[in-house]
């Protein structure tokens, strides 16, 4: 009688965490918001994938290398410049390529990633959209996909076609706001599985990340990260300011920042997430790829007001000798400002649960690490007193907070004195 209370216990666990990753997977996949747009709030199996195909695909890695030799050959790279670069040079244009005719967007248009896949969509041959092989498989994933994610009543899929009812819409946005880190982070932990592994062997291809890493992160920003900013440093939302953004992803806190008139230097070393970010830049943002730990001087060369860097702590291979050079760059009462996550294994997470799993976890392989790890994308085990302290090492005056109720994300804020 135990062992069967036991054995029912243990599937009612495994059912509760499967519909957590599917129900995590469709928060971070852009369908609620895609739903949320169309008639109804519904959508057919090939609308669906359709809306795969123009949003999720990544670049392709001959327009990131286009860009790269673009980028080193030019004084002033433009997004302007770099599109005529590529239609004068790209493979897949072809013999189409006289055919194609690109106008420049009006001021308003400041992400240029939807242009760039829409010239793929029209005169790419490969265009992943147009390859019956890669449709049929995204047709079968999504089907799979959406016939889970109705099973544990997350929708209503029924006939190849998706409905999202005005209530489970409100519903699921309010699961988001109040556990919308826990969803977003789930996948951490095979993440670090994956690098640990790749550790014993030539794996690297394992800790690329996958092409959704940004568009989690940017949720993350529109949800709690960017008022983080206007909370705790309150000066960038008067505007006027200097931002240097180290590991910048898409982009998007800069845009933010520049939206409110503060100008903005954002770097990234990663070739398709600097294609990313520079494609989709807002006037007043200049994208440099290059190392956050080695800035060439072009880009370190005027002071700012402040430096941050985003879910990308862990990148900094040594913060308080790092810290001290900022220091350096930033007028009296500059600001670095540290958005991260707490995974610390010296910390208890009380409350949130999935930090809970995730610190255990790490705990596990903990013994694996080494610092090639910062080399191979890292594992980040850093608190938020780390960073402070580290920024009080350097000269800065340190405060740290919370940035959610279940105190997983933290706002660490080093003021020059």
């Amino acid at each position: 009688m135990f062992k069967s209370l036991a054995r029912s216990r243990r599937a009612r666990q495994l059912l509760g965490t499967t519909r957590f990753v599917v129900l995590s997977n469709f928060l971070r996949s852009g369908i609620v918001d895609f739903l949320a747009s169309q008639p109804d709030r519904a959508a057919s199996l090939d609308e669906i994938v359709d809306f795969y195909f123009a949003t999720a695909t990544p670049a392709p890695p001959e327009d990131v290398d286009l860009l790269q030799q673009y980028y080193k050959e030019s004084a002033k790279p433009t997004k302007a410049g770099f599109v005529q670069f590529l239609i004068e040079r790209a493979n897949w244009l072809q013999e189409r390529r006289k055919e194609v005719k690109f106008e420049t967007p009006g001021a308003t248009v400041y992400d240029w990633n939807p242009l760039l896949r829409a010239l793929h969509a029209k005169y790419d041959p490969k265009f992943p959209g147009k390859d019956p092989t890669r449709r049929d498989a995204a047709r079968t994933h999504w089907n799979n996909f959406l016939t889970m994610a109705d099973a544990f009543d997350i929708v209503r899929y029924e006939g190849g076609r998706l409905r999202l009812s005005g209530g489970k819409l409100a519903g699921l946005r309010r699961e988001l706001e109040l556990f919308g880190d826990g969803y977003y982070g789930v996948d951490d932990l095979l993440g670090v599985l994956l690098k640990v592994e790749s550790l014993r062997g030539e794996t690297s291809w394992i800790v690329r990340p996958p092409p959704f890493m940004l568009e989690t992160c940017d949720a993350l920003a529109r949800r709690r990260g960017i008022d983080s900013y206007w909370r705790f440093s309150p000066r960038l939302r008067e505007g006027g300011c200097r931002v240097l953004d180290l590991g910048c992803g898409s982009g998007i806190y800069s845009n933010a920042f520049a939206e409110k008139g503060n100008k903005c230097v954002a770097v990234d070393m990663t070739p398709w997430v600097f294609f990313r970010a520079f494609l989709g830049a807002r006037d007043g943002v200049q994208v440099e790829c290059c190392d956050m730990n080695e800035m060439p001087e072009r880009v370190t060369r005027e002071p700012f007001t402040h430096a941050i860097s985003n879910i990308a702590a862990h990148h900094l291979k040594n913060r308080p000798a790092l810290f001290a050079k900022l220091s350096e760059r930033l007028g009296g009462g500059g600001e670095v400002c540290m958005l991260n996550f707490n995974y610390s294994l010296r910390e208890r997470a009380l409350y949130d649960p999935i930090a809970k799993l995730k610190r255990q976890f790490a705990a596990q392989i903990h013994y694996n690490w080494t610092v090639l790890e910062f080399d191979r994308g890292g594992v980040d085990f850093i608190s938020p007193r780390d960073m402070a302290r580290d920024l009080e090492s350097a000269g800065f005056r340190a405060s740290v907070h919370a940035c959610d109720p279940l105190r997983e994300l933290f706002f660490v804020r080093g003021i020059k004195r």
